[in-house]
């Protein structure tokens, strides 16, 4: 078994916690960090959806119970029972969303979509809609923005259009803020209209206390959300095999501590009565190094001229720390140069271009996906350096395809 033999090796192959029952004595769930005050939120239809998953986990288990290579728990050894899910709800307090109408039981708790006041931007009174909705909506209103830079775009937006909301640092703030000082005979009142940064997907209003919350799509209407995925740069075992899958025999590839040498395949090798699956590279005068499929992080495919002409290292040899050493030393010229040059541009200074706020909002608007945090921080940087007069040396790369 492939698994047990990693294990015994010290390795953790990928997805063990699956197997975290056979190394303790009892397993803990979420219930078990939580204190016996906690309240739980349960989402319409969530009881629903663990019944649905625990029976593709036991199809999943009936298909996959009788593979000696990689077997599997049963599921009551992994995850919670739906019956013992709902008993341990049982023991907690819990608010339970469900449909209008669907529960005799349920409590109207006065909440309702967000109106839609979308600004537009190419009439004589762009924000006319919002204006009238604030001056005659009798509670508060929050706007939330997806970042601090977005949150600073919207100001400058809104006080060009004679609004000027109060920037609070979150919800909480805006819920429990205290009343300003009044002079004497005057009324408390809390500010109406504020702006907050929080990643909220659309508005809601709320009838007790009388609130509402706009999102950027009551402002600028329905803007298509892509969802994407984090790539995290990790390098996977298995995304390295598949890499050299690619590779034919006597190909170029580079060991991090050896050098360049000749791929030779996968083998599986018998070492102190461990069997193993090892890659082979091959260098100068025919010596051989078998590297065991837990340190290929150390392996890589040759970048450099063309394969044919790709060096071929001898095992403990010279070359390659040479080559490691030559390599550090113009990278520490092309650091030298740099600063050079980034002194010479730092002291000659640059040009600050002005921009309009609210044309680029307007074209920032017709952009059809939802922008990452870390698109959104490039953004908010590429801005500020054009704005300023420091010479911009800005590249933003991303992952993007053929051709980035």
């Amino acid at each position: 078994c492939p698994i047990y033999q990693d294990i015994k090796e010290g390795t953790t192959p990928a997805g063990i916690e699956y197997y975290l029952p056979l190394f303790f004595e009892r397993t803990e769930t979420l219930f078990d960090y939580l204190s016996a005050e906690a309240v739980f939120v349960l989402a319409e239809n969530a009881l629903d959806a663990a019944d649905a998953f625990w029976q593709q986990a036991l199809e999943r288990y009936d298909s996959r119970a009788h593979d000696i290579e990689r077997p599997i728990l049963p599921v009551a050894e992994l995850y919670l029972p739906p019956q013992e899910l709902r008993e341990r709800f049982n023991r907690s307090l819990r608010v339970e969303i469900v449909a209008k109408g669907s529960n005799a039981h349920a409590v109207d708790l006065g909440t309702q979509p967000a109106p839609s006041l979308p600004l537009n931007q190419r009439g004589e009174e762009p924000a006319q809609e919002l204006k009238r909705f604030l001056d005659a909506y009798p509670g508060r209103v929050l706007i939330a923005a997806d970042s601090p830079g977005r949150r600073e775009a919207l100001v400058e937006q809104l006080i060009g259009m004679d609004l000027r909301p109060k920037v609070v640092a979150s919800w909480n703030d805006f819920a429990q803020q205290p009343p300003p000082p009044q002079r004497d005979g005057e009324e408390a009142k809390l500010p109406d209209f504020c702006i907050t940064v929080a990643s909220l997907d659309d508005g809601f209003a709320l009838s007790e206390p009388a609130l509402t919350v706009l999102t950027d799509r009551q402002l600028y209407g329905e803007r298509a959300r892509a969802t994407r995925r984090r790539k995290h740069a990790v390098r996977e075992p298995e995304a390295i095999l598949r890499d050299l899958s690619e590779l034919t025999i006597g190909a170029p590839i580079v060991h991090a501590d050896h050098g360049v040498g000749r791929y030779q395949g996968l083998l599986k090798l018998d070492i102190g009565g461990d069997g193993g699956e090892f890659l082979s590279i091959e260098y100068a005068k025919g010596d051989k190094l078998y590297v065991p499929v837990a340190q290929l992080h150390l392996v890589s495919r040759y970048s450099g001229a063309a394969p044919e002409l790709a060096p071929l290292h001898a095992l403990g040899g010279e070359a390659w720390e040479k080559a490691k050493r030559k390599a550090a030393q113009k990278v520490r010229d092309v650091a030298a140069e740099l600063l050079a040059l980034y002194a010479q541009r730092e002291a000659r200074g640059g040009t600050a271009f002005a921009y309009d706020r609210n044309l680029y909002e307007q074209f920032a608007a017709a952009f059809p996906f939802e922008e990452t945090p870390d698109q959104l921080r490039a953004i908010e940087a590429v801005i500020a350096d054009l704005a300023s007069a420091k010479s911009m040396d800005r590249v933003v790369c991303g992952d993007v395809g053929f051709g980035k």
